[in-house]
């Protein structure tokens, strides 16, 4: 390809060689179609922590409305290709496992944390980091305002403790600024890592889906045998008795070593399948760290405020508790309520409109 880019190269054949070939294909491939915007797998560990690789793309944004042809091409580690082949070989080893007997049946979840479990494990070990930098700003406030607060006539020692250094107004200012810094860094870094995981999971469930639903032979599926039974009673070919039962195992009519005992479905399903429960897989990994940190966070809390207000903050806390988890719950179920109310005008709405 190089050297159908060079400009002083002559065609075969030529009559005029003093001149020079140009060929009129470009040379670059350095367009927005081509170039990766997610570089987050090759950049340095100071622009993971910062996000700095996103910075041409936000400039492109921040001057004119993205397109799609700005995101540039996936890296070939995060297509949905990459992810199938890792979580399917992940299947197939449990699946082996459940051959060998070593396990009486093949269990999803542990081919989920297979198959993600270090960038997920990685995660909660930044959001734990995050949690408690997070404090750093709480305590050390006291500390400052202590500083303010104190009398400055005393002599500085030239030589101060340790205590008294972290006691120290500026220094403890700085401290409180740099765990701010610190807090967010990990609290995103986490919340990245995690979301990219729970997306990773979510393409390869689909793709394993739709690549089961393409080896299903026609009769596995409810919606194509009812219409091949209509055509048949319509042309007066089939009256019910050469059809197999729609709950009834299939004897016939399947792919060369495919399973011809397996129960049919139908198209409602499989696009559940694809849609809503590989969401719901994902969503799981997005929020699974939160029921462990936030148990951790509520008793480290509840711990320091029991340290400065003693047995009232307990009830203070209990209080807080039994009132706001209920009122949580049903303002919880009118919100559910209302988005279903307002689901239902806008499709009778858009119903009489567009019939009507």
């Amino acid at each position: 390809m190089a050297g159908l880019c060079e400009g002083g190269n002559e065609p075969p054949g030529s009559l005029k060689a003093s001149k020079k070939w140009k060929w009129e294909v470009p040379c670059s491939t350095d367009s927005p179609e081509t170039q990766e915007s997610y570089k987050y797998a090759t950049v340095n560990l100071y622009s993971k922590a910062t996000f700095f690789w996103l910075t041409p793309l936000l400039r492109v944004g921040y001057t004119n409305p993205l397109e799609l042809e700005d995101l540039g091409k996936l890296p070939e580690e995060e297509k949905t290709e990459r992810q199938f082949k890792k979580f399917e070989s992940v299947y197939n080893s449990e699946r082996k496992r459940v051959a060998e007997g070593r396990s009486n049946k093949v269990s999803l979840w542990r081919c989920y944390f297979r198959s993600c479990w270090k960038m997920f494990a990685l995660g909660g070990l930044f959001k734990l980091m995050g949690d408690c930098v997070g404090f750093v700003g709480p305590l050390g406030i006291a500390i400052v305002i202590s500083h303010v607060s104190a009398s400055t006539t005393d002599e500085e020692m030239d030589f101060p403790t340790m205590f008294e250094f972290l006691h120290n107004g500026y220094i403890m200012g700085t401290i409180i600024f740099v765990a701010a810094l610190a807090q967010g860094t990990f609290s995103q870094s986490s919340t990245h890592l995690v979301n990219v995981e729970g997306i990773h999971l979510k393409v390869a469930l689909q793709a394993m889906v739709y690549d089961k639903a393409l080896r299903l032979c026609v009769w596995n599926i409810d919606d194509h045998r009812e219409d091949l039974t209509s055509r048949h009673e319509e042309e007066g070919i089939n009256k019910g008795h050469n059809l197999p039962n729609i709950r009834t195992p299939v004897q016939n009519g399947c792919a060369p070593g495919q399973n011809k005992t397996v129960l049919s479905t139908d198209m409602g399903t499989i696009t559940n399948l694809m849609s809503e429960d590989a969401y719901n897989v994902m969503s799981f990994f997005w929020i699974g760290h939160y029921v462990w940190a936030i148990p951790l966070k509520i008793g480290l809390l509840m711990y320091l405020l029991f340290q400065k207000l003693g047995t009232s903050a307990i009830i203070g806390a209990a209080f807080c508790i039994l009132t706001m988890t209920p009122l949580q719950f049903l303002i919880g179920k009118k919100m559910s309520t209302n988005s279903k109310a307002i689901t239902v005008y806008y499709y009778y709405y858009y119903y009489y409109y567009y019939y009507f």
